[in-house]
């Protein structure tokens, strides 16, 4: 069953800084690649279609999942992918990188992302690839109580998931 499998092996870490003054987009381009990046890999696999990557800040979680995200498009769309990936034919990459602080619009910066959060796991499908940044702007028991429940609606739904916290309990 090659179902719900997504493996990278020496992924180098996209550069997604905009370029430096003079730089146009074609002609001078630069390399989309981090200067002196670790290669990194990950395999998520049917058995266990929920990752989840804890640890302190600056540990390169999110690095991995934009990595991951940016290499699941550009293979489904069948541009270049940076190592040696294999994948499942996802339906729909779905991915969240942060919220947004929308208070004119009444909008706190944490009720920005729970209904970002809800707009997604309502797309979501059993041939969905899921890619979530950690839950913040409340304490840790709440958002380990969100967290928990968002990632029991995606394995109800059967997504393949890569998910982000700081909370290890």
């Amino acid at each position: 069953n090659d179902s719900h499998v997504f493996v990278l092996k020496e992924g180098m870490p996209f550069d997604t800084s905009p370029l430096p003054p003079g730089y146009e987009f074609l002609g001078g381009s630069k390399s989309p690649f981090l200067d002196q990046a670790v290669a990194q890999s990950i395999t998520i696999h049917p058995a266990h279609p929920i990752a989840v990557l804890t640890g302190p800040n600056s540990s390169g979680k999110t690095v991995l999942m934009l990595n991951c995200c940016l290499n699941a498009w550009f293979a489904l769309n069948g541009f270049y992918v940076s190592g040696s990936l294999t994948l499942s034919r996802f339906s729909n990459v779905y991915a969240f990188f942060g919220g947004k602080n929308l208070t004119s619009a009444g909008e706190s910066y944490f009720l920005n992302i729970l209904n970002q959060y809800s707009q997604l796991i309502s797309r979501v499908d059993a041939n969905s690839f899921v890619i979530l940044d950690e839950l913040h702007g409340t304490d840790n028991f709440e958002a380990a109580a969100i967290q928990l429940a968002v990632l029991q609606a995606l394995r109800e739904k059967g997504a393949t998931v890569l998910f982000n916290t700081h909370i290890r309990d």
